[in-house]
Formats: structure tokens, C-alpha cells, sequence
């Protein structure tokens, strides 16, 4: 889990948790998650630093924010709000993609993919503008495959005001279209 200082684990199932020595020295994880199939491969997004990768278990990080402002994210969008792997991608080095935006307003909002990131200082794409989000920060991100064409990533963001958008693959030519039937309590804006 990610929290204050260092993400948190567990061995026992949720009885005890430790903290991860990460040797990243950081003040907020804002997410952290795995690759279920690679265990010791991590993201975090970081309130402090936008982002970093590890392929050892956090005990070494890669960081990615420099690797991201080159690639064109704005110098205000500080914050790693989200972050997921491509679970579904062969492996090992499966995309990871950070959803970003303004620290102190729900502006600047955009989606970033590596679909390789054991190179950490290349290879980042923007996948979602600022256009496509209205700016609103990308607070969740999911990417599934459709078993009907399973080499095609379908990329799913909540953005903070509670709006879900999808596009299918990576080409910049798809346009992100509103997820329809969704509901959330997140649209309240609480």
C-alpha cells in the first residue's frame, strides 16, 4: 500500500505491516502497484517526484520524472496520481502507464505510457492530453485486452470529477470516448 515516507507491506495476509525499504528518499507514495506476473517489478507515482520503477523489489528505484518532463509533461504537473501495468502485455517489461497533474488543483491532468520501461529514461508517450481530460486529473487507471483482440491495450481513467473515459490501443488518432453505464460516487465531486 502506499503511504506517507515508504509503500507498506505484508507477509501474513494483513496481521502485520512493515515498511519497504526502498531507498528512495521521498516524502509521499500518492500510488503504488506490482506486476502480479514479476512480483518484484513496482511503480510508484510520487507526490514529490512524479514517479519512479524498480525490477528488484523497491530495494533499487529508476526514476522516470526527468524522463517524463523531456518527454513534454508540463513543469507543473508534479504528482504521479495513478499508475498501473499492462498485466495483459507479454512479458517481462510490461507497459506501465502514470497518470499526472497539478499538485494543488485538479488541472494539468494527462496520461503517460512506457511500453518499455526497462529503458526508464526513454520511451515515455503521452496517451491522454490535456484536451482529451479537460485537464482533470487521472486518479485511476486499469488497462484490459478484449479477448478478441488481445494484442490491443483498452486503456480505462477515472478522471477526478468522476468521468471514466476508455481508448483502445496507442494510436494518437483514437480519440478517448466517455465509458457509458458507469456510476460512481466520485461524481459528486466528494
Amino acid at each position: 500500500v502506499a503511504s506517507q515516507v515508504s509503500p507498506w507491506r505484508t507477509g501474513d495476509n494483513g496481521e502485520t505491516w512493515y515498511p519497504v525499504p526502498t531507498g528512495i528518499d521521498i516524502l509521499v507514495q500518492s500510488r503504488v502497484t506490482t506486476d502480479p506476473s514479476e512480483p518484484a517489478t513496482v511503480a510508484l507515482g510520487s507526490v514529490d517526484f512524479r514517479g519512479f520503477t524498480s525490477n528488484d523489489g523497491l530495494r533499487t528505484g529508476r526514476y522516470v520524472g526527468l524522463a517524463l518532463r523531456q518527454a513534454g509533461l508540463p513543469g507543473g504537473a508534479g504528482e504521479g496520481w495513478s499508475v498501473v501495468f499492462d498485466q495483459a502485455a507479454p512479458g517481462p517489461n510490461r507497459p506501465v502507464y502514470y497518470g499526472t497533474g497539478d499538485r494543488g488543483s485538479n488541472t494539468l491532468g494527462e496520461v503517460w505510457v512506457d511500453t518499455d520501461p526497462s529503458t526508464p529514461t526513454t520511451g515515455w508517450t503521452k496517451l491522454m492530453s490535456q484536451a482529451d481530460s479537460g485537464g482533470k486529473r487521472p486518479i485511476g487507471l486499469a488497462v484490459v485486452r478484449d479477448p478478441a483482440a488481445p494484442h490491443v491495450p483498452v486503456t480505462l481513467a477515472v478522471l477526478q470529477n468522476g468521468q471514466m473515459l476508455r481508448k483502445i490501443g496507442f494510436d494518437p488518432e483514437t480519440m478517448w470516448l466517455p465509458v457509458t453505464n458507469f456510476t460512481s460516487p466520485m461524481t459528486s465531486n466528494t
